[in-house]
Parts: structure tokens; C-alpha cells; sequence
């Protein structure tokens, strides 16, 4: 899995740049594409709609919004296994 938590900052990075910042999202849209081995957690109080120039929805058109709250430690780890199993049929867990 790979974590980005408070995707937002990384957007105002990729704003300043918006053709670069398309290049980047693009890539990361091939990668996640082209394998499943490796599963993208966005973390950010912003919607993927909500972020233009580059617009975020044009690159991850297939994700999945979930609200969560505050969780404990265990409690997070158990949300991530779930849902790592739940996109691979042959999750051992």
C-alpha cells in the first residue's frame, strides 16, 4: 500500500506547475493500472473533484470516497486489511 496522507499539500505543489502536475498524476494513474500488487490510499479532508489544475477526477476516475473518523491504531489496520482483501481475491487473510 501506498499512503498519501494530506494529498491536498501535494496538489498545491503540482498547482504551480499544472502541466507537470498532469505528467505526475498520469504516471501514477499508469502505474496503479498496470499492476496489482500495489494498492494508492489518498488521505485529504478535500474531494478529488474539489482540485483542478490539474484536475485530480480526470486521473482517478475509479475511486472510492470513504468517510472515516478518528481511528485507533488497531482499528485503522483492520480498515486497510479489509479493503486490501476486498480488491484481491486471493488475500490470504
Amino acid at each position: 500500500m501506498l499512503a498519501i496522507d494530506e494529498y491536498e499539500e501535494l496538489h498545491r505543489a503540482l498547482h504551480e506547475d499544472p502541466e507537470q502536475g498532469a505528467a505526475l498524476l498520469a504516471a501514477v494513474r499508469s502505474f496503479s493500472q498496470s499492476q496489482n500488487r500495489v494498492v494508492l490510499l489518498f488521505a485529504g479532508a478535500d474531494f478529488m473533484s474539489e482540485l483542478s489544475a490539474p484536475n485530480w477526477n480526470e486521473y482517478f476516475v475509479q475511486t472510492v470516497t470513504l468517510d472515516v473518523d478518528y481511528l485507533s491504531r488497531e482499528d485503522s489496520k483492520n480498515s486497510l486489511v479489509w479493503w486490501i482483501c476486498a480488491m484481491r481475491p486471493d488475500c490470504p487473510i
